[in-house]
C-alpha cells in the first residue's frame, strides 16, 4: 500500500511540474510575442491552443523528417 501511494505521489508531482513548464514556456511565448488577453477565458483558450501546437511541433520533429517544425 506505501508503495502504491508513494508512486501515485511521483506520478502527481510529475505531472504538476510537466504543467508548469507548459505554463512557463507558454508565458515566455506570450510575453516575447506581445500577446494581449482580453479575459481568463481567452487566455485559456489561447493556452489550450498553444499546448496542443507544442505537442504536434513535438510528435513530428520526434519522427526525424527531413525537416523540423
Amino acid at each position: 500500500m506505501y508503495l502504491l501511494k508513494a508512486t501515485l505521489f511521483i506520478l502527481s508531482v510529475a505531472s504538476l511540474t510537466v504543467n508548469a513548464t507548459f505554463v512557463e514556456r507558454f508565458e515566455n511565448w506570450a510575453k516575447e510575442f506581445k500577446q494581449e488577453f482580453h479575459t481568463t477565458e481567452h487566455r485559456e483558450g489561447i493556452m489550450r491552443k498553444w499546448i496542443e501546437n507544442d505537442k504536434f511541433i513535438d510528435e513530428s520533429n520526434a519522427k526525424n523528417l527531413t525537416y523540423t517544425l
